[in-house]
């Protein structure tokens, strides 16, 4: 009788250590099957939502291109970001992307609820979806 309880926990054992050890392999399995049935990065697909993208800048720009490359990596294609830069120098701010547009309001907003509505009253095209960065 011991012999076959100790033969269980040993069987139980070895099961919670198989199933650690193959249980990532199959996450990751369906991860790559996942990945190729998504499209192109770059093609629109139909019925994807148009989203605007705000960001706002107050007197700094440091972080704007860091934050702009990070956005424009997004898994998705069809949005435009919108930077509003309020009050700041914009002469060494240079986006080589389409997407990207950079508003320079001609007086000082100082505040994010000016900026957004200044950004939204300045849209390329009708959006269906607003995201902001502030």
């Amino acid at each position: 009788m011991l012999t076959s309880i100790a033969d269980i926990i040993w069987v139980i054992f070895q099961l919670l250590i198989g199933y650690n050890l193959v249980f990532p392999i199959l996450i990751y399995l369906l991860y790559l099957i996942k990945k190729q049935s998504i499209n192109s990065e770059n093609a629109i697909l139909p019925g994807e939502a148009d989203y605007a993208i705000i960001v706002t800048a107050y007197e700094q720009t440091l972080t704007l291109p860091p934050v702009v490359e990070s956005l424009l990596h997004l898994n998705y294609s069809n949005y435009l970001v919108y930077i509003v830069a309020d009050k700041c120098d914009i002469s060494t701010l240079s986006f080589g992307d389409e997407r990207v547009i950079v508003l320079r309001p001609e007086e000082t907003l100082a505040s994010n609820t000016r900026s957004h509505f200044y950004a939204i009253h300045r849209f390329k095209r009708e959006h269906e979806r607003l995201t902001i960065i502030d």
